[in-house]
Parts: C-alpha cells; sequence; structure tokens
C-alpha cells in the first residue's frame, strides 16, 4: 500500500493582475461577454417596445 503524499497540491498564485488583464483569452472573453451583453439588452428592449 502506497503512502499518501505530503505535498500540498499545487495551485495557481496571482502575481501580476496586470498579467491577467493584458491575456489575450480575457481579453477576447471580455469583448464576448460585453457584445452578447449589448445584443440581449437590445433584444429586450426591442421586444418590450414591439
Amino acid at each position: 500500500m502506497r503512502q499518501a503524499s505530503t505535498r500540498t497540491p499545487s495551485r495557481g498564485v496571482w502575481t501580476d493582475i496586470w498579467a491577467v488583464f493584458t491575456n489575450l483569452v480575457f481579453v477576447w472573453g471580455y469583448a464576448k461577454v460585453l457584445l452578447a451583453s449589448l445584443v440581449t439588452g437590445a433584444a429586450v428592449m426591442l421586444a418590450v417596445s414591439a
């Protein structure tokens, strides 16, 4: 039977918040969320005004 490892599991640690904000995946994801919210808001306004 193997012994349980006493090592703590690895996990990510934020050391530079600007690296997160300038990450290409974050920028595209944020733009996608903003565009989706604008389209949804426009559709709701169009449906209410009809």
